[in-house]
């Protein structure tokens, strides 16, 4: 009877170990939501493997840990979809490893909107290694010693899934099946009602992801997974017994990302911890990620009772992403029909063009015949002109005195009156544009030859800068003062200091 006792107690550890855990615990779903909804087989179209490992409580004995392959794809109409798992869970003593085949079927609800249906069936073999448990008194009586025991199953899953643009809501059920392992001797020490039973599960997840930039480079998804199991309550549930509460468990995840590229995320699971995030797509087909736990749970009273958790995940998909090549497409699309409406605009304003220089040359043609002769008169006119100054020029030595030229006395800004002479001046040099000039400045004698020196050349500046203000080049211009050196007057008389008091300008260049 005591070996009987032993027996069914080890069994009853394992079986609440069990409930504990029964459904492997994942922390990076996110990028394989294949992984907990058979409905998600193939709704992402193009094909998908994920190899994923979890190890987990690192410093437990027995430690959970978790490994899994994950294979997927849309089928060529997109209407139906079909994926498989393999994993291994180990805890403890037990071991399982299964392997579950998935079918999905698209319903698509509107021209944003799709609802996907999903079933799985798969088998499991449940191992338990009695001699790896470790006992105190192997040599007491009282323990019924066996080795490993492997029990198969068959198992079961369900779920659905509901996508509007960007929002995703979907359940699933784990361990629909719900069959038992029973692990006895056909002897009358064990009793054959003991077995391990996995028990039915439910999860939600829901997930929405927000553009945080019009051209969709900076995005956010947060998502929640809500877990609970499905076990009926004892019909005389004892006070405080933990297996009545029907525990649920929430994920509140948060995941960020720039281009579909790099990922960054945190979530809190209740019961348990804080979990980080970090994963990236290479060359638009590798996904690599991981994520570390933080564990927050009070009753471990701290994290170095169970050691880290750590997650890793690689995945592939084949092929090229078609609604990605199909923007493209429409992209370079509208590009080229932009182009070819630019185009059309082009040889429309050319056509245009040509019907508008054709006339101005027909209007052109038409005025020829009047202005030819009116031009040549003109062009006549203004060789006459140049050669009429030439001959001033070779006459006067190129010397002009300008005669309407004022300053006030021992002063030299120019007055009022002196404006109109030199405007014609600068007519003149703006109308041949190879013409320069020499000012020269001169004064009578009545003062001393260094302040008249000093007058002189400002006077011939202020002509300089007067010119220069009616838009003439500064380099065909030249100014001097030449004081009193020069009378072309007696300066013994008004008359003749009038005439000294003079500004010329002499023709340099023609």
């Amino acid at each position: 009877m005591k070996k009987l006792i032993f027996t069914l107690a080890a069994l009853i550890t394992l079986t609440s170990l069990g409930f504990a855990q029964q459904i492997p615990l994942s922390s990076t779903y996110s990028y394989n939501k294949f992984l907990i909804n058979p409905a998600l087989a193939g709704a992402y179209k193009r094909p998908q493997l994920y190899l994923v490992h979890r190890n987990q409580w690192t410093a437990m004995p027995g430690n959970p840990t978790t490994s899994a392959v994950t294979i997927e794809s849309a089928l060529k109409s997109d209407k139906i979809g079909i994926g498989a798992t393999i994993y291994n869970d180990a805890l403890g003593v037990t071991n399982t490893v299964g392997a579950k085949f998935a079918y999905s079927y698209k319903l698509k609800l509107a021209e944003f909107s799709n609802l996907y249906f999903g079933v799985g069936m798969g088998v499991n073999r449940l191992g338990i290694q009695f001699e790896d448990i470790n006992v105190l008194s192997p040599d007491d009586p009282s323990i019924y010693t066996f080795g490993a025991m492997n029990k198969m199953t068959v198992d079961g899953v369900g779920g659905a899934n509901f996508s509007w643009k960007k929002l995703n809501v979907g359940f699933s059920i784990p361990n629909l099946v719900n069959t038992k392992a029973k692990f006895h001797k056909n002897d009358s020490l064990i009793s054959s009602s003991s077995y391990f039973s996995y028990a039915r599960h439910i999860a939600f997840l829901t997930n929405y992801e927000f553009n945080l930039t019009a051209d969709g480079k900076h995005a956010l998804t947060p998502s929640v997974l809500w877990k609970r199991d499905l076990v009926k309550k004892a019909s005389n549930p004892l006070p405080g017994n933990i297996d009545n509460k029907r525990p649920m468990q929430f994920d509140i995840n948060v995941m960020y990302d720039y281009m579909k590229t790099y990922f960054v995320g945190v979530a809190y699971r209740t019961e348990y911890g804080v979990i980080t995030q970090i994963g990236a797509k290479l060359f638009d087909q590798f996904t690599v990620g991981y994520a570390y736990d933080f564990h927050t749970n009070t009753n471990w009273k701290g994290s170095n009772l169970v050691g880290q958790t750590h997650e890793f995940i690689l995945g592939y998909q084949f092929g090229k992403d078609k609604d990605d090549l199909l923007k493209r497409v429409n992209k370079l699309d509208t590009a080229l029909q932009d182009n070819i409406k630019k185009t059309d605009d082009i040889d429309s304003t050319v056509k245009d063009t040509k019907k508008k220089i054709e006339k101005m040359n027909n209007d052109l043609r038409k005025r020829d015949d009047d202005n030819f002769q009116n031009l040549k008169k003109e062009l006549d006119k203004t060789n006459g002109d140049i050669d009429e100054l030439r001959k001033k020029i070779n006459q006067n030595g190129g010397n002009y005195s300008l005669t309407r030229i004022f300053f006030k006395t021992d002063k030299s800004e120019l007055l009022p009156g002196s404006v109109s002479e030199l405007n014609d001046l600068a007519e003149v040099m703006t109308k041949y544009p190879n013409m320069s000039i020499k000012v020269t400045g001169h004064a009578d004698s009545r003062n001393g030859e260094t302040y008249n020196q000093k007058l002189s050349e400002r006077r011939a500046k202020a002509v300089y800068d007067y010119l220069v203000s009616k838009g003439v080049s500064a380099d065909r211009l030249e100014y001097e003062g030449m004081g009193s050196k020069l009378p072309i007057g007696d300066n013994t008389t008004d008359a003749g200091q009038q005439l000294n008091r003079r500004v010329q300008f002499k023709v340099t260049k023609f």
